[in-house]
């Protein structure tokens, strides 16, 4: 018995079997949802945290290297 199928085992006994999933047929094309717009509403606050928290790290490194020029080689 391999390892794989040892792995598998143990795996069907903790989570229980799965069913298989069939690969998406060529013929089909897949279709593309837009965006909800109300979920961006959502979002926006969440994305505006996060700019500021990067562009706050982006000006800090910027600030800490500035301050590096300073220093001379012993």
């Amino acid at each position: 018995m391999s390892s794989f199928s040892n792995f598998q085992t143990l795996l069907d006994q903790q989570v229980g079997t799965l069913p298989k999933r069939s690969p998406p047929s060529p013929d089909k094309p897949k279709k593309h949802k837009p965006i909800p717009t109300n979920s961006l509403r959502f979002q926006g606050a969440a994305w505006a945290t996060a700019g500021g928290g990067m562009a706050a790290t982006l000006n800090g490194v910027y600030r800490i290297f500035r301050n590096f020029r300073g220093f001379r080689y012993i």
